[in-house]
């Protein structure tokens, strides 16, 4: 057994930026959701930017994937609503950022979003275009259920 306490305050240490990837890839899942919320709220009350936030959301999302769950519909809306003011059709790093979270989380405002920027966009650059076209084509029919291919 793992010592919670000591990971959890591992991953939130400001001089840590290396500890996500020392958490345990198998976290219970209500433990887990205490630690979405955490970094969700710390990048509300800004005291983390937006890359440290992808970073901890990434690693968060990699041990979400072995619960065998789905994300908490909350905490699922939550990060929806942050990538969502987040997006930024002019930065490549943000969409293939975002666009991994929406196929990962099932985020149907962000899902919206990147399809209508799509239309609304015509002079797009054209690498950001082929990855939102790819991520909208990957989901297919199946938003809400990241785990329907497994």
């Amino acid at each position: 057994m793992y010592n919670f306490k000591a990971c959890y305050a591992a991953f939130f240490c400001s001089k840590c930026q290396d500890s996500f990837s020392e958490l345990p890839i198998s976290i219970p899942s209500d433990k887990l959701d205490l630690l979405f919320i955490e970094i969700i709220e710390a990048y509300n009350f800004k005291k983390i930017d937006k890359y440290y936030f992808f970073e901890a959301i990434f690693e968060l999302n990699d041990r979400q994937t072995y619960t065998h769950k789905l994300l908490n519909n909350e905490i699922r809306k939550r990060i929806d609503s942050i990538l969502c003011n987040l997006w930024n059709t002019d930065n490549f790093d943000d969409v293939d950022n975002i666009t991994y979270f929406i196929i990962s989380f099932g985020l149907e405002k962000c899902f919206e979003l990147a399809k209508e920027s799509l239309i609304i966009k015509k002079d797009m650059d054209k690498k950001i275009r082929k990855v939102i076209e790819e991520t909208i084509e990957e989901i297919g029919g199946n938003l809400l259920n990241p785990f329907h291919d497994w």
